[in-house]
């Protein structure tokens, strides 16, 4: 079932003018940096991302990867990255969002000994604004554990930020994103989903959601 992967996660960054926020998308990726398969994704950038992403690159050669190319949208970034992909688990971040480095070592750990096809987990609004940061949890009727597909419930969608699929699995079947097109985070929640056969509920919230 589970293919040999050098890394436990992909973590796809789309990079497309962040240069403001990028180190603080990959600084939190240090905590666990050992297991990661981080990859940031220029996509036709006109700032300092570039160079920013190369630096981090030069840093942990083994765990952070740069993939330069010309603009194509969020889901050419995903199909970019998915190519190279070495993490038994794929998951992707918002070049301006990150991780939380304190729950990483743990969540690392619970995808190390998961074979489920999907592994979900909630996520936190962090509000520039100042108001205070939410968590939002998809699957609040669902103890952490792993689940059946079929009890999901439609009325709680998923999002994508707190979803990490099996690479494996996202191959198989043939999984690409539509490129140059808005909302293709649905996409990614949606179509991949349908392919599924087993689910890891965790309540660690993982992703922080810059507002």
């Amino acid at each position: 079932m589970q293919a040999n992967y050098k890394k436990i996660l992909t973590i796809s960054i789309a990079a497309y003018n962040v240069e403001a926020f990028l180190d603080e998308a990959l600084e939190p990726c240090l905590s666990a940096i050992e297991f990661l398969d981080v990859i940031v994704v220029n996509d036709g950038s006109t700032d300092n991302t570039l160079s920013i992403a190369s630096h981090w690159a030069s840093r942990y050669p083994d765990s952070i990867t740069v993939i330069d190319k010309p603009n194509g949208g969020y889901g050419s970034t995903i199909n970019s990255s998915l190519k190279i992909a070495r993490g038994k688990y794929f998951r992707y971040l918002d070049g301006d969002d990150w991780l939380d480095d304190e729950l990483l070592p743990s969540y690392i750990e619970q995808l190390m000994n998961c074979k489920a096809d999907l592994f979900v987990t909630p996520y936190r609004r962090v509000y520039e604004n100042e108001n205070p940061t939410e968590t939002i949890d998809c699957l609040p009727y669902l103890p952490e554990g792993p689940v059946s597909p079929d009890r999901i419930l439609a009325d709680f969608p998923i999002a994508g930020c707190a979803m990490a699929y099996r690479t494996e699995l996202l191959r198989s079947c043939g999984y690409s994103m539509t490129e140059n097109c808005f909302y293709t985070d649905l996409e990614y929640a949606y179509l991949p989903f349908m392919h599924i056969k087993s689910i890891y509920v965790s309540k660690l919230a993982i992703y922080k959601y810059r507002i």
